[in-house]
């Protein structure tokens, strides 16, 4: 994700791309949290 958004110009780096680079991170860090959580 961070090599497509890189390539983009600035306007779009810093409107969507902080935003799909966040979200693409929060990914697996939700799923470290859930895993585990209701199965011991």
């Amino acid at each position: 994700m961070w090599n497509i958004v890189i390539t983009w110009d600035y306007f779009s780096k810093d409107t969507i791309g902080k935003q799909l680079c966040r979200a693409a991170n929060s990914i697996s860090a939700n799923i470290a949290e859930g895993y585990g959580r209701y199965h011991f």
